[in-house]
């Protein structure tokens, strides 16, 4: 798993592995749904190359499965204490 806070000494970046396991079983399947929506909601096609900012962006979830995606795009990203920006 790649975090986007890698290398920090943060406290999140401490609990961020155990975060990104229970968040799914937190939020149950609305958690899954959500992201799914995302990515639906994107007007664009998997060969498009776009830029899309993710603020508070956490571990970075929603931003690998974007690139994931559609591999073309930027993904500029910011996590408010800048523990996470790539």
């Amino acid at each position: 798993m790649r975090l986007a806070c890698d290398g920090e000494d943060s406290y999140f970046a401490s609990v961020a592995e155990s975060y990104d396991r229970l968040q799914p079983i937190v939020a149950g399947p609305s958690y899954e749904a959500g992201l799914s929506f995302v990515l639906e909601f994107l007007p664009h096609s998997a060969d498009d190359a776009f830029t899309c900012v993710e603020l508070g962006c956490g571990t970075a979830t929603l931003t690998d499965r974007v690139l994931a995606r559609f591999p073309r795009s930027c993904l500029p990203m910011s996590n408010g204490d800048g523990s996470a920006s790539r």
